[in-house]
């Protein structure tokens, strides 16, 4: 249904009177890192005279200035900080089904045997393997092969059995890069380039610190920038993805930020020396070549994930704020250490949590678009403010995230909402985006949270008056998040009725949203992964028969989940009358 010139009148005249607004483009977020710029400046003698900082939020760079006698073009050892880049290596290859994390080094080497043969690859790169903390011998031997110094670690004595502790050392890795070399049949230098440094455009790391060798230190060995770090940890704060390129499954990113250590006692870790400095450091658990250096308190999810260097460079990611950081220095990780923890709490006051965020609403459906038997269904939107009249205005700004697609640069309108007041925009998408045919989620982001939002699509009837359905806004206690689960009941599939299934993606994150079918006696009848593009939405019409699932289906529930670290996502479904195309709407409990 189109509106008259008229009619568009009226409307615009009517939001003229409560509220101003103006469109504008998704830009990048800037701060004032003064404070970051006079921490560095003075920690220079520390640092040992240069240092460089590069942060990026979802994917831009936000700082990047270098400090003393570091470039931006400086390249350093990053002494242990090239297990991230190696655990990339490992993952990429668990990915395809060369070995699993669960694999043992009986599978693939013959020289460990007995007790050895049953190290697994998580527990070789969670340093539970039970193989020495040393890095010493044939660690740092440039004229041998990694085969010929795995043979050697296969003759040292365990210090515990297989997954009793956590020691922190170098050995255990180095029998993983070899395990990876035989799975991926080509060499560490060959499986690096070609999955980490090539997809990634990392032209100036290699595991050459010393020069060229068949040996190269897995846990320990490599050179890097800082732009080139920095890709690295932007990818995976992104889930795995670079440049719309798939790196990594978000899989293989959650396994690398679970805890792997499972509980066992920690018998060595390099943090431990650093509890004065802050006592939670001594407890660190480690996942697949990363800390997870802060966790949830209640659910245990990573916060932050990192993988600092014995000469100070320090990577990480900060899931809660979609912040990405390196700090690339060249001096004692004790010198850096303090710096590297004060540097951090700066930023956490200057850049705020971006998830859970109180002001950000997604409404997963809105419409301007035909349907069977002659319908179109168009989408009002109430906004209504309901904080205290004379209170602060609330500026909202509403982004419209169509099907399919990536919706970060979606079109946007923002206003001006008196205190008190209502916004109210009939056929949202044609008035407010000038959309002609067209459908999609949308984003509303608010300086308040104090907003009820609610949509209502309908169509005119074929003997008069409207039909249709109201959708809420779902704001961020109502998405679904990594780590949970949320279900859709009263699902049916029949000749009477029919569901459609809507997924909106609430981040900035490439989303794998799964989406299990559960019968009344609690039976999984089917099982279908979605794959949502940043701020993406999609609509699984008939949702039921795309799981291949037979019919009829009544009362049966959608349960709906993402192993995306710091993914979230809203939903709804819709039962429709074939007949008469009437939705009713199903929202997850």
């Amino acid at each position: 249904m189109s509106q008259s010139k008229s009619q568009k009148a009226l409307v615009v005249a009517f939001v003229l009177a409560f509220v101003s607004f103006t469109s504008r483009r998704a830009s990048c977020q800037t701060y004032d890192f003064a404070a970051v710029d006079q921490l560095l400046s003075a920690s220079l003698p520390a640092l040992g005279g240069g240092a460089s900082l590069l942060l990026a939020q979802n994917g831009d760079v936000v700082y990047r200035k270098a400090f003393g006698d570091l470039t931006l073009d400086s390249a350093v050892p990053i002494a242990s900080a090239s297990k991230w880049l190696s655990a990339a290596v490992i993952m990429s290859l668990v990915d395809e089904g060369k070995f699993s994390l669960d694999d043992t080094t009986g599978r693939f080497l013959p020289t460990f045997t007995g007790e050895k043969a049953r190290i697994t690859v998580r527990q070789l790169f969670s340093h539970t393997s039970g193989l020495p903390t040393g890095d010493a011998g044939c660690l740092g031997d440039r004229s041998t092969t990694l085969a010929a110094c795995v043979d050697e670690i296969s003759t040292l004595p365990l210090i515990g059995p297989p997954g009793a502790q956590f020691a922190y050392g170098g050995y255990s890795m180095q029998v993983a890069g070899r395990i990876a070399e035989i799975a991926g049949g080509k060499s560490w230098r060959q499986l690096f380039r070609e999955r980490v440094t090539e997809p990634l455009g990392m032209s100036r790391t290699t595991f050459d610190v010393l020069g060229p060798t068949d040996n190269p230190r897995i846990a320990g060995g490599a050179i890097s920038t800082l732009d080139d770090y920095g890709t690295f940890v932007r990818m995976i704060s992104a889930g795995g993805t670079w440049n719309g390129r798939r790196v990594l499954s978000p899989e293989a990113v959650a396994d690398m930020q679970a805890d792997q250590t499972y509980g066992a006692p920690i018998v060595y870790s390099p943090y431990t020396q650093f509890a004065s400095l802050q006592p939670a450091l001594a407890a660190t658990r480690y996942g697949i070549g990363e800390w997870r250096e802060a966790v949830d308190p209640v659910t245990f999810a990573a916060r932050e994930v990192s993988s600092q260097g014995a000469f100070g460079f320090s990577p990480w990611v900060d899931l809660r704020r979609r912040l990405a950081g390196v700090l690339l220095v060249y001096t004692r990780l004790s010198s850096a250490m303090p710096i590297y923890l004060e540097l951090k709490n700066r930023i956490r006051q200057i850049v705020p949590e971006r998830s859970p965020d109180a002001a950000v609403w997604i409404l997963p459906s809105s419409a301007r678009s035909p349907g069977i038997a002659g319908s179109f269904f168009t989408t009002d939107l109430t906004v209504a403010s309901t904080v205290a009249t004379g209170g602060a205005p609330t500026t909202l700004t509403l982004k419209f995230l169509g099907p399919d697609r990536d919706g970060r640069s979606g079109p946007e309108r923002t206003y001006t909402l008196a205190a008190g007041r209502s916004l109210f925009l009939r056929d949202l998408l044609g008035s407010a985006f000038g959309v002609a045919t067209d459908y999609g989620a949308i984003q509303i982001a608010s300086s308040s949270s104090s907003l009820a939002v609610l949509a209502q699509t309908s169509t005119p009837g074929a003997s008069g008056g409207t039909y249709g359905q109201s959708l809420p806004a779902l704001g961020a206690s109502r998405w679904t998040t990594a780590g949970t689960s949320a279900s859709i009941p009263a699902v049916r599939e029949d000749e009477a009725f029919r569901t459609n299934l809507i997924l909106a993606n609430a981040t900035e994150l490439e989303l794998d949203v799964l989406t299990a079918l559960v019968a009344e006696d609690g039976a999984v009848l089917g099982e279908r992964r979605y794959r949502l593009p940043p701020l993406g939405m999609t609509q699984a019409t008939r949702v039921v028969r795309t799981m291949n699932v037979g019919v009829p289906i009544a009362n049966a529930r959608l349960v709906l989940s993402t192993a995306t670290p710091g993914g979230a996502f809203a939903a709804c479904a819709s039962i429709v009358d074939p007949v008469t195309n009437d939705p009713r709407t199903l929202l997850p409990q």
